[in-house]
């Protein structure tokens, strides 16, 4: 499994449209740079929103 996703990818994950999870990170005022989403911003989404089914939390276990 890829560790870097698009935003596109994250949002379909909780599926919904990209532009709905970008006004959540705004809203939430994440501090999520634009272009590829690496593991560490991966993880203040999930941990802000909530892990999607399919995402595996114990794959940002470990991480701080």
């Amino acid at each position: 499994m890829s560790k870097v996703k698009t935003l596109t990818q994250i949002a379909d994950e909780y599926e919904i449209s990209e532009r709905t999870l970008r006004r959540k990170i705004q809203k939430m005022e994440l501090p999520i740079e634009s272009g590829l989403i690496f593991k560490p911003a991966q993880k203040l989404i999930y941990e802000a929103l909530g892990y999607p089914i399919s995402v595996d939390k114990n794959r940002f276990k470990d991480d701080k």
